[in-house]
């Protein structure tokens, strides 16, 4: 990791007490703290909450519930902005929020895969918008609650954005889609600080019951009105009944929609077989709407195709390097990378991963650098001929197989 100057420390004086910050509070504790310490460093701090939610909103045919974006969040900021005795100004940004996240998330339904709102939020929603916002009121810099660190790099003067001081709390994953344009101008106050003192920071403001949205969970919550809301986007062949089988053709069950069904998380569907709900949804057979269910070991990867990559320091194709790579902000584990064209990359795993699938989103790291991020595209559920895991692969399978000899047997496993 390169050697670079942290950016803002909280609780340090600042020698520029002119400076104009646009902080975006979501009505939660991390925000509001994150305001609280930019005003103690004697900034000139406005918040800005975004309006990007409305569940009376007609347009959208039926009302279902989010765990954030809600008309009481709004309060909760300008609440805040009271106690801080700083100007508070809003945006609507349901317009913007409906193109590209709501449309994110029938899009990914159709694919059947599970939507990972809050990435696609932060980079084309929440963080533009703040921008924006910042320009019309003047504003230097802008800041927001996340757990993540700024680093400005000493030889080329680039930012480098790296986990947050207590890595329990860390958001770094959640913000791989930024620009060096963006983070030049961005802060974050929390992202130094461990997440006790957050909390007591907060029950100091008074602002410690404020609703906090855990960033690991999807926005909306899949209940009933969720479902029927999707319904109403998506081709009637997504909403109608059809079989459910196992890998080798054993009809199982029946589903009502294979739209309720992304691929990964559990079937949920009356089974006819032993330990039905230990089955996950492996794929869907457009032509015959047909479910395709199994054991989670199932869905192992080795390796994968990545597309619509970002690198916070932009890098050249076809250049390879060692990362270690988190899926859906998991834990870590190591992996090569290697650069394509066209915003694509090739990642081999040096382990198998448990569960992987396409539309999860991978971020990779060196040491606490995040360096980057893309979309899972492809899975390889086989390990590449001729690699290390092909050999541990073959002989697992085949444990009388003599140990110098598996190299040359796993070079003709599938791959």
């Amino acid at each position: 990791m390169a050697h670079g100057t942290m950016v803002g420390t909280y609780g340090k004086p600042q020698t520029k007490k002119s400076r104009k910050v646009l902080v975006a509070l979501s009505g939660g504790v991390d925000s509001a703290v994150a305001a609280a310490l930019l005003k103690n460093q004697g900034l000139d701090v406005v918040g800005l909450h975004m309006q990007l939610w409305d569940p009376d909103r007609q347009a959208l045919g039926c009302k279902f519930t989010t765990r954030c974006c809600q008309v009481a969040d709004r309060d909760r900021a300008k609440g805040i902005c009271q106690k801080l005795e700083i100007p508070f100004v809003s945006v609507d940004g349901r317009e913007l929020f409906e193109e590209e996240v709501l449309d994110s998330i029938v899009h990914e339904a159709i694919l059947l895969r599970t939507p990972n709102a809050c990435f696609r939020c932060n980079e084309r929603v929440r963080i533009p918008l703040l921008m924006k916002k910042a320009d019309e009121l003047g504003c230097a810099t802008v800041a927001t609650g996340h757990y993540a660190q700024l680093l400005k790099d000493v030889a080329s003067g680039q930012m480098r954005l790296a986990q947050a001081a207590d890595r329990s709390m860390d958001q770094s994953h959640l913000l791989f889609g930024l620009t060096q344009a963006q983070l030049v101008r961005m802060e974050f106050p929390v992202g130094g600080v461990p997440g006790t003192m957050v909390q007591k920071l907060a029950e100091e403001l008074g602002v410690s019951m404020a609703k906090a949205h855990d960033a690991s969970q999807s926005c909306f919550v899949k209940d009933p009105v969720y479902f029927q809301w999707l319904e109403q986007r998506v081709a009637i062949s997504m909403r109608t009944p059809g079989m459910v089988r196992t890998p080798d053709g054993q009809v199982i069950g029946e589903h009502f929609g294979a739209l309720h069904h992304p691929v990964g998380e559990k079937a949920n569907i009356p089974l006819a077989t032993k330990d039905p709900k230990n089955f996950v949804v492996l794929e869907l057979e457009p032509q015959s709407q047909v479910l395709v269910v199994g054991l989670p070991e199932m869905l192992k990867g080795y390796h994968c195709l990545i597309g619509q990559t970002n690198w916070i320091i932009p890098v050249s194709s076809h250049t390879e390097f060692p990362a270690r790579a988190s899926i859906n902000g998991g834990s870590q584990v190591k992996c090569r990378v290697l650069l394509f064209g066209n915003r694509r990359a090739q990642v081999n795993f040096e382990e198998r991963i448990p569960r992987l699938s396409a539309g999860d989103a991978i971020v990779f790291y060196e040491e606490s650098e995040l360096l980057g991020g893309g979309w899972i595209e492809t899975v390889g559920r086989q390990p590449e001929a001729g690699s290390p895991l092909a050999a541990e692969e073959a002989l697992a399978a085949n444990p009388d197989l003599d140990p110098s000899k598996v190299q040359d047997v796993s070079a003709d496993l599938p791959s």
